[in-house]
């Protein structure tokens, strides 16, 4: 809808972003991904509650994220004013993995 150029009202994009909500764990991270994106295309700021439960879902399944989608995703937080703060990147501090990324030396990463 959005890369088309339309808007749906409100309440019905209320209504779509609360089903997401509901049940996120059966989307894949691309589907969470696009969730956040068209409502950052479209200029509709989810309730509180999508934001944060895509961010938790997304440290999950972090491995599920290639480098375009994490960018998008951390875009869409942006555009929509939302900063995942404890959510995404606290889990992310918490992680007791260490690998080497090619970057830098060791880091924690999940």
């Amino acid at each position: 809808m959005a890369s088309l150029g339309y808007i749906p009202d409100t309440r019905f994009l209320t209504q779509v972003t609360r089903h997401v909500t509901a049940h996120v764990h059966e989307y894949s991270a691309q589907g969470m991904e696009n969730v956040l994106w068209a409502c950052a295309t479209m200029g509709f700021a989810p309730e509180e509650g999508l934001l944060r439960v895509v961010a938790e879902q997304s440290v999950v399944r972090m491995g599920e994220y290639n480098q375009q989608s994490i960018v998008l995703l951390m875009w869409a937080y942006a555009k929509l004013g939302h900063n995942p703060g404890v959510f995404f990147w606290g889990g992310r501090a918490h992680s007791t993995k260490t690998v080497k990324c090619g970057t830098c030396t060791t880091h924690a990463c999940a």
